[in-house]
């Protein structure tokens, strides 16, 4: 598909989310519960566990490198993802957090690229399976069939990269990598990562509460590892659109009404863009990278050496 296509479609799409967000908007009973989100007390709450999550997932990074690195480095690459994924059309974060950290250590851009990517695959096996326990402990319909053949996908995926391993040198360096880890790190980094998408469902619950909705904590966790894994891959800037498009559809599978799940998702997406917004101007002031040097970063996403 051409570049003009892909320009149209994402224009539409846009568009789309801008006219029914206006609507939704436009209605007292959503602005209510909109503005009672961003009180102080609750988005106190918000801010702090959703910041506390990417904490929690710099901790893990700095282990997973056997303390290669150093916490503000991987803090500083971490913010950097979140912020660009949210101004990016593409899921572009990733590539200049790898950049960041081969810029300010020893190590070798796919060495560090490798280690993102790795972690990554951690973040969706984790959320894979909340979404998977979540569904059998509220009895939500779904294929025992579809559920078997997720796993076996799973499986199979890994058996083909281990196969693979010696083809591609970064990914071999990974398996020997996680190998060396030790029962110690490996746990760590496990746990760090479980606890920050426990932390990240705490913001849906703050959200839920203020439209009176009955979401459960342990449900809001569901609902959003569903929700993050059903758009890791997005073609709008912070995933506009599709962020609210599939929490909306998770939230009607359970019973609500489409306008109040759409509302929900709405407000817990915009919290987290003010957020990226803030952090982004934080950094830019506190430890600035200039805009060719993350231009060459993503332009070296297919990098082999």
């Amino acid at each position: 598909m051409s570049k003009r296509w892909i320009a149209i479609i994402r224009f539409l799409f846009l568009a789309a989310f801008i006219w029914i967000s206006v609507l939704v908007m436009a209605d007292e009973e959503f602005r209510s519960p909109l503005l009672s989100s961003f009180e102080w007390t609750s988005l106190l709450i918000m801010t702090t566990v959703y910041t506390s999550a990417f904490l929690f997932r710099a901790l893990a990074w700095k282990m997973f490198l056997q303390d290669q690195i150093t916490f503000r480095s991987s803090i500083i690459g971490i913010f950097y993802s979140f912020v660009l994924n949210h101004i990016l059309p593409i899921k572009a974060g990733d590539l200049i957090r790898a950049g960041v950290i081969s810029m300010r250590h020893e190590l070798s851009y796919k060495r560090s690229l490798s280690s993102v990517i790795l972690l990554r695959g951690l973040d969706l096996m984790t959320l894979a399976t909340f979404a998977s326990i979540g569904a059998f402990i509220y009895g939500y319909q779904i294929s025992v069939w579809l559920f078997f053949l997720a796993v076996l996908g799973t499986v199979a995926l890994a058996f083909v990269a281990w196969k693979l391993q010696d083809k591609i040198g970064w990914l071999k360096q990974g398996f020997i990598h996680i190998k060396g880890l030790g029962f110690k790190y490996a746990t760590g980094i496990l746990s760090l990562t479980i606890l920050s998408w426990i932390l990240e469902g705490i913001v849906l619950y703050q959200v839920a509460q203020q439209f009176l909705s009955p979401l459960g904590y342990l449900q809001s966790v569901w609902v959003n590892s569903l929700t993050v894994a059903g758009q890791v891959f997005h073609f709008t800037p912070g995933g506009l659109g599709t962020y609210e498009s599939v929490m909306t559809a998770v939230l009607v599978f359970i019973g609500y009404g489409m306008k109040t799940g759409y509302s929900i998702g709405l407000t817990t997406h915009l919290f987290k863009f003010l957020l990226s917004f803030l952090i982004g101007i934080g950094l830019v002031i506190w430890t600035p990278i200039p805009i060719q040097t993350i231009r060459g970063w993503i332009k070296r996403k297919g990098e082999k050496s």
